[in-house]
């Protein structure tokens, strides 16, 4: 399961326990805040994705976090050209999907 973070600046977080089953070893560790305002370091690595149908190709950042869910960051629905607002209404050109 994969959450939408509004509260996650970051492109995406996955759970370590997944990145091991698949092989991925961190290349790199930083620090970040969590909502409550604790100071926690992770695991990660760099990523280079292509979205061909979005004519795009980019450098993004997953984090290796504890849990079970993996969380779905601001910067990867900017990049991909998802808008996110306070009235829960989410655009994609011009799609919009409303939540009530």
């Amino acid at each position: 399961m994969t959450l939408v973070d509004t509260g996650f600046d970051g492109f995406l977080a996955i759970p370590v326990k997944f990145a091991q089953s698949l092989g991925i070893l961190p290349t790199f560790k930083k620090e970040v805040i969590l909502a409550n305002g604790e100071n926690y370091f992770v695991g990660g690595v760099d990523l280079s994705i292509e979205m061909r149908e979005l004519g795009f190709k980019e450098k993004i950042e997953i984090l290796f976090i504890q849990g079970e869910k993996a969380l779905f960051g601001l910067s990867l629905l900017s990049l991909i050209c998802l808008d996110l607002n306070r009235d829960m209404v989410i655009s994609f050109n011009d799609c919009e999907i409303r939540f009530d």
